[in-house]
């Protein structure tokens, strides 16, 4: 009896939902727009980057270009590209590293002021975690800061933030805030395109 029924409410709803007014869907004339608002897409899009730079006896340079997009008020994601050198001058002796990768990220600004953002990077670098035996490695980063942001106009900001590593991995590249907690400042700026 039970199967019966089942049966019945089973076929009984195929069909209702097979129900479809085709006279309907045809006097519907309606034209949907399918263009794309170019400006509206310019208006919410940005670039700008990280910039760090130190020269003398070490030179260092650190640039992460980045473009993101506006995709709920003041909250934006993106992807960014990274780009990191270190040459030491020990006494004529050069030693120089290179450090290139690239990551995502998701930032929001809940005030006009306040920047909060994370982001995943992959860097290739020299192996500075001497106990894996490879010369250059990939070295994840999981990063979650908070900073300030400050107006540089109507479509340009820059920012100050503290980022804290997550991962935390041996090998990675960048130097430390407060060398032995993986804390990160970086200086930085973004610029709207519309």
């Amino acid at each position: 009896m039970k199967f019966k029924l089942l049966f019945i409410v089973f076929f009984a709803g195929l069909n209702l939902s097979a129900q479809y007014d085709l006279e309907h869907v045809q006097k519907d004339s309606s034209k949907r727009s399918t263009t794309i608002n170019w400006f509206e897409i310019k208006k919410r899009t940005y670039v700008g980057g990280d910039l760090a730079m130190r020269f003398g006896n070490l030179t260092y340079i650190y640039g992460a270009p980045i473009i993101g997009y506006d995709f709920y008020k003041k909250a934006s994601v993106g992807v960014t590209g990274i780009y990191q050198l270190y040459r030491l001058n020990m006494g004529g002796a050069v030693q120089t590293e290179h450090t290139a990768g690239g990551g995502v990220f998701v930032r929001w600004r809940p005030l006009d002021f306040v920047l909060v953002q994370t982001e995943f990077d992959l860097l290739n670098t020299v192996n500075y975690d001497f106990s894996i035996p490879d010369k250059r490695v990939n070295v994840p980063v999981f990063m979650l800061g908070a900073g300030y942001c400050g107006s540089m106009g109507d479509r340009a900001y820059y920012n100050v933030m503290l980022m804290y590593d997550l991962i935390n991995d041996p090998a990675m590249p960048v130097p430390k805030f407060i060398n032995p907690i993986p804390l990160y400042l970086r200086y930085g700026f973004a610029w709207y395109l519309g």
